[in-house]
């Protein structure tokens, strides 16, 4: 039985997949458990179903739907192959979100395994992926960990695989990099099972760092503080689901500005020390891009935004339709 839910769950199970086609020996039944539909979209009006959700239909591979929010209430369903009722052995989890309970891990007589995108104990949580990118991290990997009936990935360890980050990679490429080792990793683990239980380590929770939930308030630049560096990460990091953001000064009060497009700025100038962060320079009547003075003399080139609920829209349209000049701090 598979939990999961985004697009990370899918490339691991396409992994079980493509294993389960190969050889039938060792996985007989297949069927996913995913949270139910959401509301999506703006004005919240649209239902939404998991990505592995799809993608498991698609297949042909039965899927189940969770209560809202977590497992109480939420039994293992009934299967119905050939006229009898399939019991499940194992299950797999892959970036469900839900904290599975002692319950249901009891039910399945070969244990619950997990997934995880880090080399526990080191990020711990719902983002290991973006705090990997956060902090900077030139060595990563995966774990594969037994449930563990208590605490959010705290489980043994069966297995783990590392590899290298490649310098200024963003979130969704990680993710299908992690999620394509975590799928070849736990073929590996159901392959030799009985020795990586024997085998098992213990993790050290002194160890354990946490990566928690990336919140909006995050995105929030502080231009007196956040180098053109830091900036830069939070976009790679989780910019393609909650863009970097400030307060544009161009409205009283000051509206929400979202930079949707941003690039590293590699080119240090000393002009840049001459104006308060927050401030843009561009070059024209149509540039390409802005310069945005960031802390400590560094900046970032924008190339383009997204003001309030308005469309986004390029930098020269943003300079021309609020009348910007150069030189002008409008950012806070």
């Amino acid at each position: 039985m598979f939990f999961g839910s985004d697009h990370f769950s899918v490339k691991t199970f396409e992994h079980l997949l493509k294993y389960k086609e190969k050889s039938n020996t060792l996985l007989d039944n297949v069927c996913v458990v995913t949270p139910p539909p959401k509301l999506n979209g703006r004005g919240l009006k649209v239902y939404a179903e998991a990505p592995l959700s799809v993608f498991a239909e698609q297949e042909g591979v039965p899927v189940f739907n969770t209560g809202y929010k977590s497992l109480t209430g939420w039994n293992i369903p009934s299967v119905i192959k050939d006229g009898s009722e399939t019991k499940f052995d194992l299950a797999v989890v892959s970036s469900f979100g839900y904290f599975i309970p002692k319950r249901i891990i009891d039910k399945f007589s070969s244990g619950v395994i997990n997934i995880h995108p880090s080399l526990l104990p080191k990020y711990r949580g719902a983002s290991p992926i973006q705090y990997t990118i956060l902090n900077n991290d030139k060595i990563g990997g995966v774990s594969i960990q037994k449930i563990h009936p208590k605490v959010m990935d705290a489980g043994d360890i069966l297995a783990q695989r590392t590899i290298e980050i490649p310098k200024n990679i963003f979130r969704v490429e990680l993710e299908n990099m992690l999620a394509d080792l975590g799928g070849k990793l736990l073929i590996d683990t159901l392959q030799n099972y009985s020795g990586y239980q024997k085998s098992a380590i213990e993790q050290d929770s002194s160890k354990a760092l946490y990566a928690s939930k990336i919140e909006k308030s995050f995105s929030k630049i502080n231009w007196e503080k956040d180098t053109s560096s830091k900036i830069y990460d939070k976009h790679r990091a989780f910019g393609d689901r909650i863009p970097v953001r400030a307060s544009f000064l161009h409205y009283s009060p000051p509206r929400n500005i979202q930079f949707m497009e941003i690039e590293y700025n590699h080119e240090l100038s000393s002009s840049t020390l001459d104006f308060p962060p927050g401030t843009i320079l561009f070059k024209g009547k149509n540039p390409d891009y802005l310069v945005v003075v960031c802390a400590e003399g560094t900046s970032i080139i924008v190339k383009r935004v997204k003001v309030d609920e308005k469309s986004e829209i390029s930098a020269h349209e943003f300079v021309n339709g609020y009348h910007l000049k150069s030189n002008s701090k409008i950012f806070n």
